[in-house]
């Protein structure tokens, strides 16, 4: 049976970190700018902190990310104490709803290379909770304790616009009464960035 939408959803805090710019006035101003050529495309001002992994190690860059556009976008939305934390069945309930094209590509492209110099006994344990695509959104999940569903939507470049209407769809059904929604990407390795060369004419 369709679950009924009764309730609005409302976005209550936006935040992005990005090359282009980090906030939403100073990105919409990047957006304006002509494209500056770049080796490398930094954080203007932004050093996400090294968000560890449970079984030890550091997440990739897109989950570092996420976690300091959350931060921030949490305190925006005036939820630093966010409701519906591990606790009482009657607190609201919190979701996580995650958006990413490629999830952890630079630990894949990295320990890729480990194997065949080192064998199979070399590769990082950490591999697979750090480059899987939802590990951004089980890392938010565990850092806020929240109780909901932790999902993870893999649309490639529209993936963070549809995990916000996934939110939104969550909300308004009743499934969750809050959603920490968005999406995360630090796409731009050595092998990505040489197939995109490589489709031109």
């Amino acid at each position: 049976m369709k679950p009924a939408l009764g309730r609005r959803a409302a976005v209550t805090g936006i935040r992005v970190v990005s090359p282009a710019g980090v906030g939403v006035k100073d990105f919409w101003e990047g957006l304006s700018r002509p494209a500056v050529a770049q080796a490398v495309r930094r954080l203007p001002g932004v050093r996400p902190a090294v968000v560890a992994v449970p079984q030890g190690g550091a997440h990739d860059r897109p989950t570092q990310m996420a976690v300091a556009a959350a931060d921030w976008d949490l305190a925006d939305a005036g939820l630093s104490r966010i409701p519906g934390r591990a606790g009482p069945a009657s607190l609201p309930t919190v979701a996580v709803v995650s958006g990413t094209s490629t999830g952890g590509l630079t630990t894949l492209e990295v320990q890729a290379e480990v194997l065949p110099r080192a064998g199979d006994r070399q590769v990082s344990p950490h591999l697979v909770p750090v480059a899987i695509p939802d590990a951004g959104a089980a890392a938010l999940s565990v850092r806020y304790r929240l109780r909901g569903r932790a999902s993870t939507i893999t649309t490639a470049y529209a993936a963070g616009t549809d995990a916000g209407a996934v939110g939104a769809r969550l909300v308004a059904s009743c499934a969750a009464d809050v959603v920490l929604a968005g999406g995360s990407d630090a796409s731009l390795t050595p092998t990505l960035t040489a197939g995109f060369t490589t489709l031109r004419p």
